[in-house]
């Protein structure tokens, strides 16, 4: 009969909740970004989907050996409850803050950080529309933050280019457009470029600045990332930092 082969209401109750969860903790993610509420709120939404994923599993496994048909249904609830409870904890787990120095201004030039200029203003425009989003101090944070990031981050210095400071300068920009970053300001006089990049997930903003001078018949380059808000940030600033030198290196080969 065809009440055999039907689904067992467990496993839609099941998948119902597993979309439900993967909505939420997506909603949690815009929420943030279109500032409608601030990270606290973002991130108890995102544990209570968590824990929503988990019970949309349980009920989906259930569900599946319960119900003679619709395995179709239970198995799509097991499967997006899976991606639910493992994207937070992959994230987690990916950029472990206990692997990471509790530091979140990262430089290639630890002695005579590049100098913010024209980000200090967008800073505190962004801090007077929302403090909540803009804790940390833009100043560098001296010896102690140089001592943690030469532990951890040892290979990042000033790089030497071969090539003239116009085309490092030129290169540079062109890159920091196509990376997609808000450009602030960008003085070829100065050797200085000034960007805000924002994090892939929720949205976190960090303020970067490039130094470029000559040095002798060639090329001084120094990269500054920091953050606005965080007192670590699990590695994303040296990760961006790195990832702009080995882009950067291709370009100019």
């Amino acid at each position: 009969m065809p009440e055999q082969n039907a689904p067992s209401p467990i496993a839609k109750i099941g998948l119902i909740l597993a979309i439900l969860s993967g909505l939420a903790m997506v909603a949690a993610a815009y929420g943030y970004r279109l500032e409608m509420w601030d990270h606290r709120i973002t991130f108890k939404i995102i544990t209570w989907s968590v824990y929503a994923g988990v019970a949309a599993g349980v009920l989906s496994i259930v569900g599946l050996f319960l119900g003679r048909g619709g395995k179709t249904l239970a198995v799509t609830g097991i499967v997006l409850s899976a991606i639910v409870i493992a994207v937070p904890y992959g994230y987690d787990k990916l950029l472990n803050p206990k692997a990471h120095p509790r530091i979140h201004d990262i430089t290639t030039d630890t002695v005579n950080p590049p100098a913010f200029v024209a980000i200090i203003a967008k800073r505190n425009e962004a801090k007077k529309q929302n403090p909540n989003r803009v804790k940390n101090k833009i100043a560098y944070g001296g010896a102690k933050v140089a001592a943690l990031q030469k532990k951890h981050h040892p290979d990042l210095k000033t790089i030497i280019y071969k090539h003239p400071p116009d085309k490092v300068f030129n290169t540079t920009l062109d890159l920091v457009g196509k990376m997609g970053w808000d450009v602030v300001a960008a003085v070829p006089t100065e050797g200085r470029i000034e960007a805000t990049a924002s994090t892939f997930w929720l949205g976190f903003k960090d303020d970067v600045v490039f130094r470029i001078k000559p040095s002798g018949p060639a090329t001084a380059w120094d990269m500054r990332s920091a953050s606005r808000f965080g007192r670590g940030d699990r590695g994303e600033n040296a990760r961006r930092i790195k990832a702009f030198i080995i882009q950067l290196n291709d370009k100019l080969r």
